[in-house]
């Protein structure tokens, strides 16, 4: 029998993860399955943790939203020092749940989520390592790393609607940088809105940034929009809540292995969801193939 460690934000979903406990160890005493539980005290705290379990544990369970699995996904890879994870399960109970979405897990839908653990079986998937971060779904620079930052000042459970105020928020003032954009067989150099770094589709439980992407393909999916007005992106935005933006003049789509990211002012950067950098010049992404061991 699998032995798992559940590993839970209380936190995640604005308190959604506290609030599941009780239901969550019902529907794992009602599988039958051999689990223990660890509550997270603070950020960071999961890495710690799920760098811990995977020397004990079959299955290491992420129980909270993107920024939990970002939290335990980094603790299994680096207790993997470079090779393939330990299993990774989710249960989700975030505002995004992008990731879960991913693997064909419904957001709160702890029930399903247990049979999952409960019945499926592990596959590998791709990995995306920023410096020395990793990240399971998505990068985003610029643009979207500011209105990462904005989403932290709404404290409302709203779900992904916190994600959409703070898009608008940022329409108000955030000046579009000047990065230079390279990746395998190509580079760019100019005013950018956001580049997305992404392994999946959807990030901010809404927005299809990279519709094209797949997780098990060896390739980063690459999007670049250009700097456009403030008008423009009013008018470019319900098409990224379609995925339809790809087909868009300003945005272009290439898919490479690495990318790197020069920014002489300094941008923000978010990863699954979670604020990486608030102020920072040089990124390096690389493609781990097949490096995430998954409960799918």
């Amino acid at each position: 029998m699998r032995k798992h460690k559940l590993i839970l934000n209380p936190w995640a979903g604005r308190g959604a993860g506290g609030r599941i406990r009780a239901a969550l160890l019902a529907q794992i005493a009602a599988h039958g399955l051999q689990a223990d539980l660890d509550v997270t005290e603070g950020p960071r705290d999961a890495i710690r943790l799920a760098r811990h379990a995977a020397e004990s544990h079959d299955v290491v369970v992420a129980v909270g939203g993107d920024g939990t699995v970002h939290e335990v996904v980094n603790g299994l890879a680096q207790a993997a020092n470079g090779g393939e994870t330990a299993a990774l399960g989710v249960i989700p109970v975030g505002t995004g749940d992008d990731f879960a979405y991913m693997i064909g897990l419904a957001r709160h839908g702890v029930e399903q989520a247990v049979t999952r653990l409960a019945a499926g079986t592990p596959r590998l998937v791709d990995l995306g390592r920023v410096n020395e971060e990793y990240f399971a779904n998505e990068v985003g620079v610029a643009f979207s790393g500011q209105a990462n930052i904005e989403s932290r000042k709404i404290s409302a459970p709203l779900g992904p609607l916190v994600y959409l105020i703070a898009v608008f928020r940022c329409l108000v003032g955030y000046p579009l940088p000047h990065l230079r954009i390279a990746w395998e067989g190509g580079s760019v150099e100019r005013d950018i809105l956001l580049a997305s770094i992404a392994n999946g589709q959807r990030t901010g439980g809404q927005f299809w940034i990279a519709p094209q992407a797949d997780i098990a393909d060896g390739q980063f999916e690459l999007v670049i929009a250009n700097a456009i007005s403030r008008l423009e992106i009013l008018r470019l935005l319900p098409k990224v809540m379609k995925g339809t933006h790809i087909y868009e003049p300003p945005v272009s789509v290439v898919r490479s292995a690495w990318v790197t990211i020069d920014a002489p002012v300094g941008i923000p950067v978010h990863a699954d969801g979670e604020l990486l950098y608030s102020h920072v010049k040089h990124l390096d992404f690389e493609l781990l193939p097949q490096k995430l061991r998954v409960i799918a």
